[in-house]
């Protein structure tokens, strides 16, 4: 364990060339934040903490022992980290001599172009985004390599491997891109190349359709598990681009795909919660279309809600087709619910697509939905 520990050390420094670009205030706010959290969020935070104190000696009144628990699981997160990053740099690798499109996201390509730190920024599984068409062959390159298939949901497709190393590969910008009008065009037009790992050449999202991507993980009213982690992450992509965010392309193309009404509220958060530098003609534009109950929600309530970690079953299924804001959002939520892609469920359950089982399946779906509701 000490020889792991002391291999982790000299891969965080190796990796640790810049700093994340972090203001004094801002370090203050995630110690608090962590008091504040439950306790997976707290774990979550704990790697950042830790950094800053010893990177920006800002301890903000943390005890020894504190410290002492903050640095193990620090390393713990290096170790760990530097496994998925070397699996993903094979796969990718092995991917791009197959001819598979595929780019690192989240937690992955901001550890290479923010953090810069393998420890900081814990990663729970490996995201790679696909294109669809390529599916079929992922899964035969996946399984050879001894990564069985799981799950396909929402066009994110799961493969794990005996030591719980999970690979989650998506089909699309987000599990709900029914709702949106994306160009993946126009998003494959903007990637930036970057060295990863220190051993491929591959390409990410640019920093506008990242700080997207990111938000709606956050966004309220869809997705189910809300990790703070990600509050944390949009703060350092903003703050590391030097004022060469381009607000107005984030704005035209939130507009252009409707994902407005979603982002609004994680973008306030990073403006009023933690002092972002974000123009206050972004925030009015983003939130032009929510009601004045909605904005209420999104300055009184909706951060606790992160902390809380989501919603799940019925209640969040409720509070999607609450927050969707045009009326053909609220009835594709609504299908999407009562009747998933036929595709995904016949591979969930292993059965032929044209199988009369399928829809048995959608009948359960329907009467256990409707139980959950009568019972409430």
């Amino acid at each position: 364990m000490n020889a792991l520990v002391e291999d982790a050390r000299n891969n965080t420094m190796k990796h640790d060339t810049y700093g994340i670009k972090v203001p004094g205030t801002f370090i203050g706010k995630i110690a608090d934040l962590r008091d504040s959290a439950g306790a997976d969020q707290t774990r979550i935070l704990d790697p950042f903490i830790y950094y800053c104190i010893k990177r920006y000696e800002n301890n903000p009144h943390v005890s020894d022992e504190t410290v002492a628990g903050l640095e193990r699981v620090y390393y713990q997160t290096v170790i760990s980290n530097i496994k998925k990053l070397d699996s993903a740099t094979k796969i990718l690798r092995i991917f791009y001599r197959e001819g598979i499109f595929a780019i690192p996201l989240k937690g992955m390509a901001l550890i290479e172009t923010v953090y810069r730190n393998p420890a900081i920024r814990p990663m729970a599984d490996i995201d790679l985004m696909i294109r669809r068409e390529d599916t079929h062959k992922v899964k035969h390159v996946l399984t050879n390599m001894g990564y069985p298939y799981i799950d396909d949901h929402r066009g994110s497709i799961n493969f794990q491997d005996n030591e719980n190393e999970v690979f989650d590969l998506h089909a699309q910008f987000t599990k709900f891109d029914v709702l949106f009008c994306v160009d993946y065009e126009e998003i494959y037009s903007r990637l930036r190349k970057i060295e990863f790992n220190g051993q491929i050449q591959t390409e990410i999202l640019c920093p506008e359709h990242q700080l997207i991507h990111i938000a709606l993980h956050l966004a309220p009213g869809l997705y189910t598990g809300l990790n703070v982690m990600n509050l944390v992450d949009m703060c350092c992509l903003i703050s590391d681009q030097d004022g060469l965010f381009d607000w107005d392309y984030l704005v035209g193309f939130s507009i252009r795909s409707k994902m407005n009404p979603y982002i609004a509220g994680p973008i306030y958060l990073c403006s009023h919660l933690f002092n972002q530098e974000i123009p206050e003609s972004v925030l009015k534009i983003l939130q032009a279309c929510l009601s004045r109950r909605r904005r209420a929600y999104i300055q009184n309530n909706y951060f606790a809600s992160i902390l809380d970690e989501g919603s799940s079953g019925l209640k969040i299924f409720i509070e999607r087709v609450k927050w969707a804001v045009e009326f053909s959002q609220k009835m594709k939520l609504v299908r999407m619910a009562l009747f998933p892609d036929p595709q995904e469920m016949a591979q969930r359950y292993s059965i032929p697509e044209d199988s009369l089982r399928l829809y048995g399946f959608y009948i359960v779906r329907v009467v256990k939905l409707v139980k959950e509701m009568l019972a409430k």
